[in-house]
């Protein structure tokens, strides 16, 4: 493997050194190649920049590291750095006549991941004091999300002292000049592409690391920039019916998007419409409290609610009937909105104090009336029960918090439309309503909905036949599917989540009999569901994982405290009714979990926290 420059032009006298009128000449073509690439970028794919004075403050020589989505990355990249940027370009692509034309003007240096050698000539750039560009996941996603980050960005800024420029390139995912197949990323002839060039920094590392310790810290810093100019970068100025919208039209209105036990397949098409219909039938003045079962009628008097401007409040039919009465006059809801087959239910749990609606008679109306209202992106969308304070308290979430919280969970994993998630817990709780259905709505994967939440017996079987691959669950429901379940029933479970704790037994016996690995994450619904996660690659056992991308999380004496863009808009409260306090204070939301972050990023709270500092002061004494 050897370094490889763009070669040199034969001169005239040919003694291969490049004359001035060549060199002229090259610089000129290399001028107007530089142009029509960038002309060809705006008119074919309307490219739009973001961030441009962040290159400006990145001074000289920069490291620039991007994202790896399509083989029209390093043209556009090169057209928008400059020839003086140095690439490393793998070996593979760098042996395609196809990028013969690109690589002969393009100061490249083919690079095998195995064999990371030829990265040395981007050092000796950056230390001349020109910049460089890296692709830190080595190649094409094949999975719609990003890949595993190798180490050689991470060496390349310590070796340097670089400044690290984060670069993010969206829509070119969307072509057909991509490794990822139709079935994960429905075709656009001529998508909309953009460019976000995020905030310069440094990485930091302590010196008693060791070179190996070095490289790790380094590509986790790069590898966080990264995923948090994803969100960054990520349209939040929206709503979520709206959002339900563009990723229809993103993935085929026609495609199959929820799954239940009992009624079928519901495509994109027909949720939106049935939803419009729910919307266009709520002539009720305030906010609608919603008591639905695990079903597409469920999900569709969500997203009506929402969609009619009003907050949805989702009610626990095994809560206590005073605490939901006190939620209800917290919340302002004037309506109850539920399915005639929990009729019984809602009249035991809230009298007659409310009208009643029944999502479906709503959703039997004529076609024709449905008509969808303009949103306010900072509308109140969902008012969740808190899990503390005082008795009908609720946590508002708007639309903005939700297509925030989707958005960096599904930047989080590597989930696509190969997959499908098991919706096992109710509409009520967070992890059901946000994380395992509105999440997966929003990024085309499949939801498949489970009548009997919690039923561990029954609910492990329906994962066989369904053949889910992802699942939130509780250490309730693992519990029971760990005593009760068969062997070979989660075998297609690739993702198996859970808030901590969960109980050493209960994960011993998942391990063993099913060999399934419980992930852990933080549960919060103040952030919209999830505001930590493990994943398969970046989890410790016990531990609530690693924090979402975009969310800024700091452990402090006083307890955890969030900012980000899905944390919520504050609390109502029964002796307040309608108004929203206790909103985050500069952004911030201190949540008063003792918790502790370790030199890995992974967060430990409450009692898990104590434990891992025990682990962590005896691993310092030994």
């Amino acid at each position: 493997m050897t370094e490889t420059n763009a070669p040199a032009f034969h001169g005239r006298d040919g003694t291969g050194m490049t004359s001035r009128e060549d060199a002229r000449d090259r610089a000129k073509l290399v001028r107007w190649g530089r142009r029509a690439i960038m002309l060809a970028f705006r008119l074919v794919y309307r490219l739009k920049i973001n961030g441009l004075d962040n290159l400006k403050s990145a001074g000289p020589a920069p490291l620039i590291v991007l994202n790896h989505a399509s083989f029209l990355d390093a043209p556009l990249a090169w057209a928008l750095f400059g020839p003086d940027t140095s690439f490393a370009i793998d070996r593979l692509i760098a042996q395609d006549p196809k990028f013969a034309p690109l690589i002969k003007f393009a100061r490249a240096f083919r690079v095998d991941p195995v064999y990371p050698v030829p990265v040395r000539g981007l050092l000796k750039a950056l230390k001349s004091g020109k910049r460089a560009a890296i692709f830190p996941e080595g190649r094409l996603t094949v999975t719609g999300g990003m890949m595993k980050f190798y180490d050689g960005a991470a060496w390349l800024a310590d070796q340097a002292n670089a400044v690290v420029l984060p670069v993010r390139i969206d829509g070119l995912d969307r072509t057909g000049l991509t490794r990822l197949p139709e079935e994960l990323m429905r075709r656009h002839r001529f998508p909309r592409a953009t460019v976000t060039i995020g905030a310069p920094f440094k990485v930091d590392l302590p010196e008693h690391l060791s070179a190996v310790e070095r490289r790790a810290a380094g590509t986790r810093q790069i590898g966080h920039a990264l995923r948090d100019l994803a969100v960054e970068a990520s349209e939040f100025d929206t709503s979520v019916n709206a959002a339900l919208d563009k990723a229809a039209e993103c993935h085929d209105p026609k495609h199959e998007i929820v799954e239940e036990d009992l009624f079928g397949r519901v495509t994109y098409a027909e949720l939106i419409a049935q939803a419009n219909r729910v919307s266009a039938g709520l002539s009720c003045n305030g906010n609608v409290a919603v008591m639905l079962p695990n079903s597409s009628s469920g999900i569709v008097g969500i997203l009506g609610v929402m969609g009619a401007s009003r907050a949805a409040v989702p009610l626990d039919p095994n809560e206590a009937p005073h605490r939901l009465r006190a939620l209800c006059a917290a919340a302002e809801a004037g309506t109850v909105l539920t399915s005639r087959r929990m009729a019984e239910d809602v009249a035991a749990l809230l009298g007659h104090e409310l009208p009643v609606l029944f999502v479906e008679d709503l959703i039997a109306a004529e076609a024709s009336a449905a008509k969808q209202h303009v949103i306010d992106p900072d509308t109140p969308a969902i008012i969740l029960a808190a899990s503390g304070g005082e008795a009908g308290t609720g946590v508002v979430l708007t639309h903005r918090n939700l297509v925030a919280a989707c958005r960096q969970l599904s930047l989080a994993l590597d989930l696509n439309r190969r997959d499908k998630m098991f919706a096992a817990l109710p509409l009520h709780d967070p992890l059901g309503l946000v994380a395992s259905i509105l999440m997966p709505l929003l990024s085309g994967v499949k939801v498949y909905l489970h009548h009997w939440p919690r039923a561990g017996h029954i609910v492990s079987d329906y994962v066989y036949v369904a053949n889910a691959t992802a699942m939130i669950a509780d250490e309730t429901l693992l519990a029971s599917i760990a005593e009760r379940g068969a062997p070979g029933d989660l075998r297609t479970l690739r993702y198996l989540f859970a808030p901590e704790p969960v109980t050493v037994s209960t994960r011993r016996k998942l391990a063993e009999t099913f060999g399934a690995r419980v992930l852990g994450l933080l549960s919060l619904p103040e952030a919209g569901g999830v505001a930590a996660i493990g994943t398969m690659d970046r989890n410790r056992e016990t531990s609530h994982g690693q924090r979402l991308p975009g969310l800024d999380m700091v452990a402090t004496p006083d307890g955890l405290a969030l900012r980000g863009p899905n944390m919520m808009a504050g609390y109502v409260t029964p002796s307040a009714p309608g108004r929203i306090v206790q909103r985050p204070e500069h952004g911030w939301h201190r949540t008063g979990l003792q918790a502790r972050l370790d030199e890995e990023d992974f967060l430990w709270v409450g009692q898990n926290a104590r434990t891992a500092e025990a682990v962590h002061a005896l691993m310092q004494l030994g």
